[in-house]
């Protein structure tokens, strides 16, 4: 029990919720410039993941049915957004 929930906690590092919370935190204290840096590098990693979900496609484990583009990235299993926020954050 006690890896699962360590386990929980440390995923909670790659939730959007944690992700937004670190960018508005930039704003708030108004570091400006460091806000803008997370934000660009943010949206950039987006894009290489959309892009890379596209091109090598991979079904989740319970698949997901897709039937536009949109759902398709949704539906693709890699990369995983929920780890590629925690590696941008422990990089950033």
């Amino acid at each position: 029990m006690l890896v699962k929930r360590i386990y929980e906690e440390v995923s909670i590092l790659g939730s959007v919720v944690f992700f937004l919370s670190i960018a508005l935190y930039f704003l708030f204290v108004k570091n400006y410039t460091v806000f803008f840096e997370f934000v660009v590098a943010s949206i950039i990693m987006y894009i290489l993941a959309i892009i890379i979900r596209l091109v090598f496609f991979r079904e989740r484990p319970v698949k997901r049915e897709h039937k536009n583009i949109i759902e398709k990235i949704d539906a693709s299993s890699f990369p995983s957004l929920h780890a590629a926020r925690t590696t941008f954050l422990l990089i950033f």
